[in-house]
């Protein structure tokens, strides 16, 4: 699959966000804003002022710093908390667009506080939503999530359709910087209904860039360039010379993608034509670091070189440190292209050191594989393995795949879900004036009738409809026993079905496994074949001997020659050996086929014994090839626990996840506590700590969520550990975890002996 890391660079162009204050987004006349702005110094003219800076921090930095900061002055004459708060988010985001990070989250944090203070959600959704951005473009991706996450709650309870399509849209930024590409799409499909139902053409087409960002990720090239094509042609209609730029360069990508390098260069160009140089300084270093990589791909190396460390040094001046370890890839990919290879490793390591620092998964296989073929090229072997080893760890051609179908799900549902809307209002409408026109018709008629007759009337009336209603309820209470047993079919049916997933995604690791026991065995049995075929022809001269013949002493001298031709002593010593090591492999393989049968079978009601520790031990064995060499097993097991009454294989699912998910936990080397203790005779506690990367309060808060996984597809259904909560309860127990970002997470469960 071909890899250009110049299409990481594009999501920085995507992050087109207008601060948001107090006021929802619209079409705002920035003239009669000025011209209503009063003299006096006042409130009114302190929300002028705010409104006025809001509008332009996109388009105008620098009167957006002017009316910001007389604003924020304005504030503190009048002790104005309110429009303080708005001055110093309004203050943030000119400093992020300036570039300006550690500032803007300075700025942004005061703004938070005093909103906090005056308990205003819309202040503090707005200020939440600006950190969270600033916190992606300094990668971190983590606390970007959490921002944004709150920012949408508190909009959603606000029901502000704008502002509720501007953080989804942020949201799928964050997820398509983290190769969650599904989830992304989600984000965007969602923000994209929202800005056609308001009309916001404006926004409409930084989603749709956003869309083709994704296909282009998933090299789906044609389906990009669709949405990329919609998306320029709206800006050019409503966007300004900004967003009309980085609509070229996308489209310069795809050309570089495809390999048409001098038409990709065009478009970078053509790009830089409509961008200032002293405001938009930080599209043009990513316009700067594709046509490095541009000359990089034609052999131009030393243009490729000026280029691309031009980048490097305004993304070190700005701290954008996912920028930064790309910028360093690519210089070391160009070195290496150079034969300067004392130069790529330097500048590949540092790449790679950073990747790893901001979690950036397609970063780190990018400069682990540079790395690797700059080892392989000097002939450095050892370490070329190890740069190998990282980039198949990280290799996501399989992730691709999936996510791609589950792409295509998400589309259909859009269209799917917007034609629906559409037929729903129109039925709505239709039976609107239905209901009309019957009330119209019913008033005629009573009105035509005496009242007794209309009492009469009435009367009927109701009995009829309390039967009708009595007959509904009766049906519904059927159709909900049925519902009832169909969803408990289904829980079964997804109980077992998701222990048969997890054992799919087992079985690549368990084949490899079983692999090595499999070796022993054909390594004996061609040794012992050998070995066979030396004492053969020694045995066969044994059987002649007639111990009555009178040349007894010469056929015992032919079989002496014949055993030191053939190696006989050796061979003879070495085949116990060779047996040894046969049974050695059979017992092995059959040790690992015993566990994998526990667990592909069917769950079934009845209650049988289990021994705790065996269910554990044999879960690992399952899992060895996810944890050997780099993950240390230490087992803490309380002797005096006996055997366990239970659904065997459901006890034996719930080891199996918990264990998978803390293993998945550990990116590099760690360790997994394991412990069990029997308390007051009656409970058994079993405790698994990993040295994971643990996590916050909001996703313990849906960890037990049905569908619920931060993992990206492929990695995870969201049901593993949704099922170990209801296994758990059917026996009982409780579970509880207990853990924090990036210092672990442990499991502990509490089982009633019955």
């Amino acid at each position: 699959m071909k890899k250009i890391i110049s299409i990481f660079f594009c999501l920085c162009l995507v992050l087109i966000v207008n601060a948001q204050t107090d006021i929802p987004t619209t079409y705002v006349n920035i003239d009669s804003l000025k011209k209503s702005l009063t003299k006096d110094i006042t409130v009114e003219r302190v929300d002028g002022l705010n409104k006025l800076a809001s509008e332009l921090t996109q388009t105008n930095q620098l009167a957006a710093l002017k009316y910001a900061t007389e604003a924020d002055s304005l504030s503190n004459i009048l002790d104005y908390k309110k429009g303080k708060a708005i001055a110093l988010v309004n203050l943030g985001v000119i400093s992020k667009e300036a570039g300006n990070y550690s500032e803007a989250l300075i700025l942004l944090k005061k703004g938070l506080d005093i909103s906090r203070k005056l308990e205003e959600p819309v202040l503090i959704s707005n200020a939440l939503n600006e950190t969270g951005i600033v916190n992606f473009r300094m990668g971190d991706f983590d606390i970007a999530i959490d921002n944004l996450s709150v920012s949408l709650k508190i909009r959603e309870q606000s029901s502000n359709k704008a502002t509720i399509a501007e953080t989804k849209n942020e949201l799928g930024n964050v997820n398509l910087f983290q190769s969650n590409y599904s989830k992304a799409l989600e984000y965007y499909f969602e923000a994209l209904q929202i800005r056609e139902e308001l009309k916001d053409m404006e926004k409409k087409a930084h989603t749709l860039n956003n869309i083709g960002l994704v296909y282009m990720y998933q090299e789906n090239l044609d389906e990009a360039l669709k949405y990329l094509q919609q998306s320029l042609l709206l800006k050019e209609k409503y966007g300004d010379n900004k967003t009309i730029a980085r609509s070229h360069n996308n489209v310069g990508l795809i050309y570089e993608l495809k390999e048409e390098f001098k038409k990709s260069l065009n478009s970078y160009f053509r790009a830089l034509e409509y961008l200032d140089t002293l405001t938009d300084q930080s599209t043009i270093t990513t316009l700067d670091n594709n046509i490095g990589l541009i000359y990089s791909a034609i052999g131009e190396y030393d243009k490729a070189l000026y280029y691309l460390k031009k980048c490097l040094k305004a993304k070190e001046q700005m701290g954008e440190k996912m920028d930064i370890a790309q910028a360093l890839t690519s210089i070391g990919k160009t070195y290496r292209k150079k034969y300067d290879f004392n130069q790529a490793i330097l500048f590949g390591e540092k790449g790679l050191k950073l990747a790893f620092e901001i979690n950036s998964k397609k970063e780190i296989q990018e400069a682990s594989l540079s790395l690797f073929l700059t080892y392989e090229l000097i002939e450095d072997y050892k370490k070329a393995l190890k740069y190998h080893k990282i980039t198949e760890d990280y290799s996501d051609s399989l992730l691709n795949e999936q996510q791609s179908k589950e792409i295509g799900r998400l589309e259909a549902k859009y269209f799917y879900d917007k034609e629906r809307a559409e037929e729903e209002k129109i039925r709505l409408e239709q039976e609107n004036i239905e209901e009309i026109q019957k009330n119209r018709n019913r008033i005629i008629i009573i009105s035509g009738f005496a009242l007794l007759i209309a009492l009469f009337i009435i009367g009927v009336t109701y009995m009829k409809n309390l039967g009708k209603k009595n007959e509904i309820i009766t049906s519904q209470n059927e159709k909900l026993e049925t519902i009832l047993k169909n969803l408990k079919e289904a829980q079964a049916k997804l109980i077992h079905s998701e222990k048969m997933a997890s054992l799919g995604v087992l079985v690549a690791g368990v084949a490899h496994e079983i692999n090595n026991p499999i070796n022993f065995v054909y390594a004996g049995i061609n040794s012992l074949m050998l070995d066979f075929e030396d004492i053969i022809p020694v045995i066969n001269e044994i059987s002649k001997i007639e111990p009555e013949a009178n040349n007894l002493k010469e056929q015992i001298i032919k079989i002496k020659k014949l055993k030191e031709e053939n190696c006989f002593n050796e061979a003879y010593e070495a085949i116990p050996q060779m047996i040894t090591q046969i049974m050695l492999g059979a017992d092995r393989t059959a040790e690992i086929v015993k566990g994998l049968r526990s667990f592909s079978r069917t769950n079934k009601e009845e209650l049988k014994f289990l021994d705790i520790h065996e269910g554990i031990n044999s879960s690992l064995l399952l899992l060895k090839n996810k944890y050997k060499n780099r993950i240390e097993i230490i087992k803490d097991f309380d002797t005096k626990i006996s055997l366990y009454e239970c659904n065997t294989g459901k006890i034996n699912q719930v080891f199996l996840n918990i264990f998978s998910n803390a293993i998945d936990a550990i990116l590099d080397e760690g360790k997994i506590w394991i412990s069990t203790k029997k308390k007051d005779e009656n409970i058994i506690i079993i405790s698994i700590k990993d040295t994971g990367c643990g996590m916050n309060t909001e996703v313990k808060e849906k960890l037990f969520d049905p569908f619920y996984t931060t993992k990206p597809i492929g990695k995870g259904t969201g049901l593993g550990l949704s099922i170990t909560y209801g296994i758990i309860k059917e026996h009982n127990g409780e579970i509880k975890v207990i853990s924090e970002l990036n210092k672990g997470t442990e499991f502990i469960i509490t089982l009633p002996i019955k």
